[in-house]
């Protein structure tokens, strides 16, 4: 299997936001439950998708993001 598409994403990967665990691994099944829209868009070879997410702040604040996300070919 080849990389042909990637991404770069919105945030960084983040324990607090349950992405993480507490030693740096990647839950993979949360990962890939969270960024099921981006995963389906770069498998349709689309340039880019419009995304809206939260992202936990160090204080505890939730925010929302809505960015648009460019899928690039390698």
């Amino acid at each position: 299997m080849q990389l042909v598409n990637f991404i770069l994403l919105y945030k960084l990967l983040d324990a607090d936001d349950e992405e993480l665990t507490r030693t740096g691994k990647v839950r993979r099944k949360f990962v890939f439950e969270q960024y099921k829209d981006l995963i389906d868009a770069m498998y349709s070879n689309k340039k880019e998708l419009e995304v809206k997410g939260q992202v936990r702040y160090r204080d505890g604040h939730i925010g929302t993001i809505e960015t648009t996300v460019r899928i690039l070919k390698v």
